[in-house]
């Protein structure tokens, strides 16, 4: 009933050969953002869900030339994607980490943290984690952190947790979207929006994008009156 083909990693062995073709057959148009366990390939913190060193098992599966492909292919991940004129924001973690602005986020050189060279390490280390790590966040702190990267984002959405129902919305400002591993089939959620089309709230948002991601399997937990859009 979870994530379909498994969630060995010899199946994500296959998504990342199958993910950078698909980026170097649509270039501009196909774009990731890194998350936890991305980072843990280029020097962020252990994730042991799958295995005690999951990073460490995937790397060898994926032998020497693969994994220098597959570091170097991450580090050119960015961490936030924004659509101003939909007023829309995302990111892997909650909007919880506290930013001055956008720059706070465009001078984290992952490489140089991955090699520990640079300055102000620490602080962009705490940043990564609160982008990459956090699973909620309060209205003061998604507010804060949209106006930080633009006057016309009004909605943040992230994934990082497992929300049962497909998605959960937590403010107005921000809502979880998931196609976890830990959700059944029926209940996994995307969303598509138009770029140029504003979004009003979260809870407008949920209403007019999201999608089943496997609309033919039987819903557990989730509502499908409430995606389909």
């Amino acid at each position: 009933p979870y994530l379909r083909g498994g969630s060995s990693l010899v199946h994500w062995l296959g998504v990342v050969v199958v993910a950078g073709a698909l980026q170097h057959r649509h270039p501009g148009h196909v774009h990731y953002l890194l998350g936890n366990h991305e980072h843990a390939h280029i020097g962020g913190p252990v994730v042991g869900k799958f295995f005690p060193d999951e990073a460490a098992r995937l790397e060898e599966l994926l032998g020497p030339e693969r994994t220098q492909w597959f570091q170097e292919w991450l580090l050119s991940w960015p961490l936030v994607a924004v659509a101003p004129r939909a007023g829309l924001c995302l990111l892997h973690g909650a909007p919880h980490v506290p930013i001055q602005s956008r720059r706070d986020l465009e001078e984290i050189d992952l490489a140089a943290l991955w090699e520990g060279t640079g300055f102000h390490l620490a602080g962009a280390r705490n940043i990564l984690t609160g982008l990459l790590w956090a699973r909620a966040a309060s209205a003061e702190r998604a507010r804060a952190f949209l106006r930080a990267l633009g006057p016309t984002l009004r909605v943040a959405l992230h994934g990082h947790d497992v929300a049962r129902e497909g998605f959960v919305i937590e403010e107005a400002t921000h809502l979880c979207v998931s196609s976890s591993f830990g959700c059944y089939d029926g209940d996994k959620i995307y969303l598509t929006w138009e770029l140029d089309d504003p979004a009003i709230s979260a809870l407008d948002v949920a209403r007019r994008g999201l999608r089943r991601l496997w609309p033919e399997a039987t819903p557990v937990y989730l509502n499908p009156s409430l995606c389909e859009g």
